[in-house]
């Protein structure tokens, strides 16, 4: 880690307990830099957190995450009902995951490739709506 005024820098990750077996080589893979919203960061989060509880047989319970701004402004407390709502579309994700990595290997040419995500795209916005309820119930707490 690296020292800053506040503690930690703007590029630190620091995972506690035992899921984070689970969650640090997710971190390094799927969510590298720091350059996002708070409320992106809480996707992030909640993806992680269903990892955790997943695949970890330590983990599980409510997740309450408190958003901590590196420039000293006030924590900012989430429900944790609202994590639960993120955290419920882990399984969806994982499916957007493999798809997208099944269709990049298995396709033949670029143009089976292009039309193979598009149709996965469209499956994607099956989720949009439960997504926008959620970024907005996130907005809410910023």
């Amino acid at each position: 880690m690296r020292a800053t005024e506040h503690g930690l820098s703007q590029d630190d990750y620091l995972g506690i307990g035992t899921g984070t077996t689970t969650t640090d080589p997710l971190v390094s893979t799927l969510f590298p830099g720091y350059d996002y919203p708070a409320q992106a960061r809480l996707w992030h989060i909640g993806y992680l957190f269903y990892k955790a509880k997943k695949e970890d047989a330590m983990c599980g319970g409510d997740t309450t995450p408190i958003y901590l701004p590196l420039d000293g402004g006030v924590p900012v407390y989430l429900p944790h009902w609202v994590m639960a709502d993120v955290e419920k579309l882990g399984d969806q994700f994982d499916f957007y995951l493999r798809e997208t990595i099944n269709r990049r290997f298995t396709a033949e040419s670029d143009k089976q490739l292009k039309e193979s995500m598009e149709t996965l795209a469209q499956v994607m916005t099956f989720t949009s709506k439960k997504i926008a309820e959620l970024k907005e119930s996130l907005l809410i707490s910023f």
